[in-house]
């Protein structure tokens, strides 16, 4: 009885942990453009020794979050953040099987194997509210 309770506590202040970092309206403008601006950031992957590294700035959401990337080629997805505490630090990525807590300050690399033309990588925070795509051409 005793731990049921306990469980619920921590299970309610999870959720409620993660419902107060996706409502707070702390994002950077330098990392987020404003509506109807373009992201001064690349939206093409960049090879690097016969892989492709697709950039994404991880801060109030996902910069750029529309990307395009060479089809049948290797690929690193690199998660940047810095100084994020939001909830777009939890990571999911369906279709690669990726649920992933990324670090408040850093880069992750996820490895993303060769894409067919015409695929599209969707990824997202554990709740939805921010999510990006890659699509592979």
């Amino acid at each position: 009885m005793y731990q049921k309770k306990i469980t619920t506590v921590l299970a309610t202040m999870a959720v409620t942990l993660l419902l107060t970092a996706c409502s707070t309206s702390q994002v950077s403008t330098a990392i987020s453009p404003e509506p109807g601006q373009q992201s001064t950031l690349p939206t093409t992957a960049a090879d690097t020794a016969g892989k492709q590294i697709i950039p994404i700035s991880v801060k109030g959401g996902y910069t750029p979050s529309s990307n395009t990337a060479k089809a049948n080629t290797p690929s690193i997805l690199r998660m940047t953040t810095k100084n994020t505490y939001d909830c777009s630090l939890a990571l999911v990525i369906p279709a690669l099987g990726v649920q992933k807590m990324l670090p408040r300050s850093g880069d992750t690399d996820i490895v993303v194997p060769p894409q067919q033309p015409g695929t599209v990588l969707n990824g997202s925070c554990s709740m939805g509210m921010y999510n990006f795509s890659v699509k592979f051409e």
